[in-house]
């Protein structure tokens, strides 16, 4: 046989016909064979062609369609996953939103559901966050929380509420507000921070406390904040809580708690820095006395020979007069024999118990109990030296027990108590300022609270 290489352009095979092979030619080079039928090299490389092609082409469809896929996915997530936009939004059909604290609780601020319902719809976040440096103390020790709360806009908001969950091994508990703020004497208080926020505009709180357990364990301290306005953005950054460690007095890891007979915690119901004017402090002056807020503290001046008695708002009130009351007083101006001081149980006006000393020339201290419009002396003393003298502070403390006792501090120490069986039991607490002598007397109070007791 032999072989000779040709040139076709169609790869076609044809039967022999007459003895001769017949080849449609095509741009390429096969081998022709004398014989029965033509043999060309190319035709199962075109197959293979064809079916890579094929292949090929389904593999880029499937990706294709895989890519429109992620893209419709992509737009789906971003629709339903982004932050909500900070706009504000009424209330559908002219329905009231739903307020998130209970008429009965609002009564005690002096506050209906209305109040807040009624604001107007603002756009605003509130953040809380709180911190604590320590990780775990010994069983007794103090422990201090920081909680910072901010408005992150972009409205300024009127008002808001606070409320500090502590665990029951947490007790002397104490707040410390950067504004003011009223509680409504919970034994888990929550708190009304009466204070416009502007956007950006932070307000702090300082809680502390003693924690005591007699087994290792951990406890958690949660903060949170609740808004006044209706239509808050997000609620997510609403609470913030931290964990503590106490190491017991028992080197067993607590399972079982036995039952134990413990007094509720001293809790702090009620503080004011004067820091603000709007606190609710009188600023009426009248024969007597003058009242003003005066650099971050409460000014009152006493004419001469004259007494003056400004009373607290009535979120500084306790059941019964019961509590622990404490304000810190300093003479700004004027000499000569003068007391200050602070009073309790003394709603209505003509009944009291009044703590009342003088740190000047006459320097002593003296327990007031004024009843039915007589007034008796059941305490008194002399120049203590718990007493700073002249012009310098003194914090003065009064505390009425539930079984009637009264004992007075000044400066952290106690120096009187008595078990008083005529005790009063009527709410109101105050300040006090007398000028002895033919002279105005100036005295400034800052730092007033008032604690619940056991």
């Amino acid at each position: 046989m032999i072989a000779q290489e040709v040139n076709i352009w169609t790869i076609v095979v044809y039967p022999p016909t007459d003895g001769q092979d017949t080849v449609k030619r095509s741009k390429r080079n096969c081998v022709k064979i004398r014989g029965d039928d033509c043999v060309l090299q190319t035709v199962m490389e075109s197959k293979r062609m064809s079916q890579n092609i094929r292949i090929l082409t389904r593999i880029l469809f499937g990706l294709a369609l895989t890519a429109i896929v992620l893209v419709m996915l992509c737009i789906l997530i971003n629709v339903f996953l982004q932050p909500p936009v900070a706009t504000a939004q009424e209330p559908p059909d002219g329905k009231l939103p739903p307020v998130l604290i209970d008429e009965e609780t609002l009564a005690t601020f002096g506050l209906s559901a209305e109040d807040i319902q009624a604001t107007e719809v603002l756009s605003y976040d509130l953040e809380i966050v709180k911190t604590t440096s320590i990780v775990s103390v010994t069983t007794g020790s103090p422990v201090t929380f920081s909680v910072v709360i901010t408005n992150r806009g972009p409205d300024t908001i009127p008002a808001f509420f606070f409320k500090d969950t502590f665990p029951p091994e947490m007790q002397n508990v104490h707040f410390l507000f950067s504004a003011p703020a009223i509680s409504n004497h919970d034994t888990i208080p929550l708190w009304f921070v009466n204070q416009t926020l502007p956007a950006g505009s932070k307000v702090n709180v300082t809680v502390t406390g003693i924690l005591s357990s007699t087994y290792s364990k951990m406890v958690t301290n949660k903060a949170e904040v609740i808004p006044f306005a209706i239509n808050e953005i997000t609620s997510t950054n609403n609470s913030s809580a931290v964990n503590v460690n106490i190491i017991g007095n028992s080197s067993l890891t607590i399972i079982f708690l036995p039952l134990i007979n413990k007094a509720p915690p001293r809790v702090l119901v009620y503080y004011d820095s004067f820091s603000s004017s709007s606190s609710g402090w009188t600023t009426a002056d009248d024969s007597d006395c003058n009242r003003s807020y005066k650099d971050n503290e409460y000014q009152m001046v006493a004419d001469a020979n004259e007494a003056c008695f400004t009373p607290a708002p009535t979120g500084a009130e306790v059941t019964n007069g019961y509590g622990e009351f404490q304000v810190s007083a300093r003479v700004s101006d004027g000499d000569g024999n003068f007391d200050y001081g602070i009073y309790i149980n003394g709603a209505g006006g003509d009944n009291y118990y009044l703590f009342r000393v003088k740190p000047d020339d006459d320097c002593g201290w003296k327990l007031v109990r004024r009843k039915s419009g007589t007034s008796t002396t059941i305490g008194s003393g002399g120049c203590v030296s718990a007493i700073n003298r002249g012009t310098a502070k003194n914090t003065l403390t009064i505390k009425h027990d539930k079984n009637g006792a009264i004992t007075l501090y000044i400066n952290g120490t106690q120096i009187f108590s008595i078990n008083d069986g005529n005790a009063l039991t009527s709410k109101g607490t105050g300040l006090f300022v007398e000028a002895d002598d033919n002279e105005d007397i100036t005295v400034r109070f800052d730092d007033f609270r008032v604690y619940t007791v056991p």
